[in-house]
């Protein structure tokens, strides 16, 4: 026999690999090429196989088979299909062929065949159909086979604890990592009352009836104003609509912080056992409803509960170094965390041995990770984080391998090191800039001391030098000029001698009168300058 198939899909994918990739990842690069109405004819893998051992077995006369489904999809309803049933729903652009000339699959996507599967496949010959009715109807099946062949798996993760122990910020590290959303009980509330359905308007009239009742409760005039909050009931539904979405059924999640204690927990995480066959279902009534067995919502469930650990003093201070923006318009405050962790306390770490959270997990065989973090740095806190959630294997997820990993980390060791040493180069280059001004400036002001000292040396031989002269000209000048005009009365052949006979005789006279009285040479002095200034102005006449 010869087997004409369609085109094939299911059990992991080969020709449209790529489109459920891109929709597993979250990926908007889906496109339609051209208006997207050329019809493409498909068959599971599983299918054809089947066909193939129905015609092992004899039976079918004509040697050409025709295997393809019942679908009947298009280009747009194949991709469309596959957007809305995998990830965030968004209207799937348009290319033109021109455009998808060079991308991949185009020879498939622009096929346009209506094809009808051959009599030995249809219902009334009894065959066995896997997916009858194509990819799209089929797709959760699809979807599911997708994600076990290539070892995809949901990562679904709480992360729990007291306010400040770090939620938030262990609880980003992990989504990052895994690739999976971060889920805020605050973004959440926020998404859902934005949306215009019944919910949001459940919201919005649950809200103003929180108000009218805080208008009729006595209030302490010393107390802040309450603020309206949602009831658990309205909570629950806005947290399990997103749980339910189809990037949580597929990625996973990390739920940061909430639920807070087992009461939100059961509301979230348990559902109404499915009735047994034979039996009546139970009266539409309150007290009635509230008594039905309840059992996990495993779709729902987190896998993994971490739940951190901290001392109020460590997460009151990691709570008052938070920044001003993140304070303003919060509960991120000293009284808003005085209360909330009292509460938390109150809730899950109760003396009286009241069942807390972890034990809604524990009785339910979850394992908890109790995390002292405070006793870790972050970077070990992670480690132990990711050592918990992989220890029954490391889900492909299309995460970066342990040799990327570890290729990242030693990039980012490096690029500390050589972080640290530029920042010791700068912060040398500084020292050496300031030391060198230093010297400049100690040099400056040693010039400038040397200067001054100077100067006061000059002035202080100028008021030193002022009594040795007023005593050159009342004892010494008087005699040299003696001892001058006589060598000019003389004319000795060596002058120079003479003069110094003449002082050397002046000078013993003067040491014989030592014992005069210094008056008597004043009127010596004064008699030789008037002669001198006789004798200087005959010379100068004659």
């Amino acid at each position: 026999h010869v087997v004409g198939c369609g085109v094939l899909y299911g059990n992991g994918e080969d020709m449209f690999y790529e489109l459920l990739k891109a929709a597993w990842l979250g990926q908007n690069t889906h496109t339609v090429i051209g208006p997207g109405n050329n019809f493409i004819p498909t068959v599971h893998v599983r299918d054809v196989a089947r066909l193939v051992k129905k015609l092992s077995d004899g039976g079918e006369e004509k040697g050409y088979v025709v295997a393809v489904d019942m679908g009947k999809e298009t280009q747009k309803t194949l991709v469309q299909g596959i957007v809305d049933n995998m990830c965030t729903p968004y209207p799937v652009p348009h290319i033109t062929p021109e455009q998808a000339i060079l991308a991949d699959l185009t020879d498939v996507m622009t096929l346009d065949l209506r094809m009808e599967c051959s009599a030995c496949m249809k219902e009334d010959s009894g065959f066995s159909w896997w997916a009858r009715d194509g990819p799209v109807k089929c797709v959760d099946k699809v979807a599911n086979e997708f994600c076990k062949w290539r070892n995809l798996r949901a990562i679904k993760v709480l992360v729990s604890g007291p306010p400040g122990a770090g939620k938030t910020f262990h609880g980003a590290a992990l989504a990052e990592h895994y690739n999976v959303p971060h889920l805020k009980i605050s973004d959440i509330i926020e998404e859902a009352k934005n949306k215009a359905d019944e919910l949001a308007e459940e919201m919005k009239k649950n809200l103003e009836d929180q108000a009218e009742a805080l208008k009729t409760v006595k209030k302490d005039p010393k107390a802040p104003e309450p603020k309206p909050r949602y009831d658990t009931a309205i909570v629950t539904k806005a947290v399990q609509r997103k749980l339910k979405s189809n990037v949580c059924r597929f990625r996973g999640f990390v739920l940061d912080g909430y639920p807070r204690n087992i009461q939100e927990a059961e509301a979230l995480f348990l559902k109404d056992a499915p009735i047994p066959e034979g039996e009546e279902p139970p009266a539409d009534d309150a007290d009635e409803a509230a008594k039905k067995p309840k059992v996990l919502d495993d779709k729902l469930c987190p896998e993994f509960v971490v739940v951190l650990k901290a001392t109020e003093e460590g997460c009151k201070k990691r709570i008052l170094e938070l920044p001003q923006s993140a304070v303003e318009g919060s509960h991120n405050n000293e009284e808003g965390f005085k209360r909330r962790f009292a509460k938390y306390k109150k809730e899950n770490e109760a003396e009286d041995g009241a069942p807390n959270l972890a034990e809604f997990f524990q009785t339910r065989s979850i394992e908890v990770l109790n995390l002292d973090v405070e006793k870790r740095e972050a970077s070990d806190a992670f480690k132990c984080m990711r050592i918990y959630v992989e220890r029954k294997g490391r889900p492909f997820n299309y995460l970066k391998s342990e040799r990327e990993l570890a290729i990242e980390e030693e990039a980012d060791v490096q690029q500390m090191e050589k972080s640290e040493r530029e920042q010791q180069a700068a912060e040398a280059r500084l020292l050496a800039e300031q030391q060198e001004e230093a010297r400049r400036r100690r040099e400056a002001e040693e010039v400038e001391r040397l200067r001054l000292i100077g100067e006061h040396e000059r002035q202080l031989l100028e008021a030193q030098s002022v009594p040795l002269r007023h005593y050159l000209m009342q004892f010494v000048v008087p005699t040299l000029t003696e001892g001058l005009i006589e060598v000019c009365k003389v004319l000795p052949e060596d002058p120079i001698d003479y003069l110094a006979e003449y002082l050397f005789a002046r000078a013993q006279e003067l040491d014989d009168a030592g014992n005069a009285d210094p008056a008597d040479f004043v009127r010596r002095a004064e008699a030789a300058a008037k002669t001198n200034a006789a004798a200087s102005g005959g010379s100068g006449h004659n």
